[in-house]
C-alpha cells in the first residue's frame, strides 16, 4: 500500500525511487504517485520557501540545507555567527 511509505515521501519527492530511506519503492510506484499528484512548479516552490526562511528566520537555516539557498540566491547572505561552529567557538576560551 502506498500510504505505508508516507514518512519517506518527502525525501522521495527529491530523489524518486532512488531514495535509500524508502527501500522497496519502485519507479512504477513513484511514477503512479507523480501522475496522481503532479509536482509542477515543485522546484521553484521549494526555492521560494527556502529563500523566504533565510530572509525571515536566518538562525534556523544555519545548520541545514536551507541556508545553502540563502548563500546561492540572496546577495550578501552570510551565516557567519549563526552556524554551530560559531556558537561552539564563541564559548571556548
Amino acid at each position: 500500500m502506498l500510504t505505508s511509505r508516507l514518512p519517506t515521501s518527502i525525501t522521495a519527492d527529491f530523489s524518486g525511487a532512488n531514495n535509500v530511506s524508502a527501500p522497496g519503492l519502485t519507479w512504477d510506484e513513484w511514477n503512479a504517485i507523480a501522475e496522481a499528484l503532479p509536482r509542477s512548479g515543485f522546484k521553484d516552490e521549494v526555492k521560494g520557501i527556502a529563500v523566504h526562511l533565510c530572509q525571515t528566520k536566518k538562525a534556523t537555516t544555519a545548520d541545514n540545507w536551507v541556508g545553502e539557498y540563502g548563500e546561492k540566491y540572496i546577495p550578501g547572505f552570510n551565516l557567519t555567527g549563526y552556524r554551530p561552529i560559531d556558537f561552539i567557538l564563541s564559548g571556548v576560551p
